[in-house]
């Protein structure tokens, strides 16, 4: 049997994407100004959030391989959490 690999990357690398998401859609929605990217770029959270993502981005196509149902059903989730932060982007 193999050992478990996780899901810790994929799951890094959702909510970096949701979280991208929902900030550039704050940002555009009243059109782009050029003070926008600089905001998006000085926002640590938002960076911490991306470089993670990026980080582990190659552990991905082993996580997805090794995927149990319990992790899916993670995955599921944490990509529910995310759409409901883009959503409230886009409500806001």
């Amino acid at each position: 049997m193999a050992d478990d690999v996780g899901i810790v990357e994929t799951k890094e690398a959702i909510q970096g994407a949701c979280a991208l998401t929902a900030a550039l859609i704050r940002k555009f929605k009243d059109g782009f100004q050029p003070t926008d990217i600089v905001e998006l770029a000085v926002d640590a959270e938002l960076r911490m959030l991306i470089q993670a993502a990026v980080d582990g981005s190659k552990q991905i196509p082993a996580e997805m391989r090794d995927l149990k149902a319990d992790e899916y059903a993670d995955l599921t989730v944490t990509t529910v959490q995310g759409v409901v932060q883009i959503i409230s982007a886009v409500r806001s």
